[in-house]
């Protein structure tokens, strides 16, 4: 445990508060380590440990040991780095927190870190038949400092309740700034997915239900700004006919991969 290094250099998290039991909160940690293997990774995942995010202000989160999942890296994304996922639903006892220190409590040793700072914040989303059916988990090619690049979040809307004039944000922290920016996002109607969905179901589901599928993708134009591991899970914000609806990513988007500018 000693060689684990938790060297994620910031992380961002959008917590519904009315999040349901199939979508409990979590929060997903990176680091990295030399000659840690999936053997050692599934010991951690069934030894008897704990953990704990805390502050200077003393707040604290604990993850029990079924709370905790530890996963090798995609080497490709992230060489010789692993995950730590912690879910939990402590995590709404808290307000909008920054967290920078995690205690690791295996078989009565304590291991202490001092990390890089993780920030939640929240939302309370309603259930309308909107949601997230698509968001990535990394860009596809490295990225170069202070060059624009794009990524995009698939939107399903059930009931057709998204009118023509829907436009987007992303709300993150002024902090992250320092690490992300998003320049500009853009809404449009993905009809080849909502056509590809609708074939797929037809037949299966009520057809005037099937009809009122929409599919929207939400395309978001980032410039990164400083190097290191950036995990980046926002929240976004829909407004729509004089209405707002908050939703949250299914995982944060993480950046790991970088080549200097020329």
């Amino acid at each position: 445990m000693e060689k684990i290094e938790f060297n994620q250099a910031v992380g961002v998290y959008t917590i519904n508060v009315d999040h349901s039991e199939n979508n409990v909160p979590s929060v997903l940690v990176f680091g990295r380590t030399s000659n840690l293997t999936k053997d050692t990774l599934n010991e951690l995942n069934d030894s008897n440990i704990s953990i704990t995010l805390s502050n200077e202000k003393k707040d604290e989160i604990k993850f029990s040991s079924e709370d905790i999942e530890w996963k090798l890296s995609d080497p490709i994304l992230l060489k010789g780095g692993f995950s730590l996922r912690l879910t939990s639903d402590n995590i709404l006892k808290m307000n909008e927190e920054v967290f920078d220190k995690i205690i690791i409590d295996i078989d009565k040793r304590i291991i202490k870190r001092n990390i890089n700072p993780l920030y939640l914040q929240f939302y309370s989303g309603e259930q309308n038949g909107i949601s997230i059916m698509e968001s990535p988990i990394a860009p596809k090619n490295k990225v170069i400092l202070g060059k624009e690049y794009s990524y995009s979040y698939k939107i399903l809307d059930l009931n057709h309740m998204i009118t023509n004039d829907i436009r987007a944000e992303l709300i993150y922290l002024d902090e992250i700034r320092n690490f992300i920016e998003i320049v500009n996002v853009k809404v449009n109607p993905d009809i080849y997915t909502e056509e590809q969905i609708k074939e797929e179901y037809k037949g299966k589901v009520d057809e005037e239900k099937l009809n009122g599928l929409k599919i929207y993708e939400i395309q978001c134009t980032y410039i990164i700004k400083k190097q290191g591991s950036i995990v980046f899970q926002p929240e976004i914000k829909l407004f729509f006919d004089k209405y707002a609806h908050s939703l949250a990513p299914l995982e944060p988007i993480s950046f790991f991969n970088f080549v200097d500018a020329q």
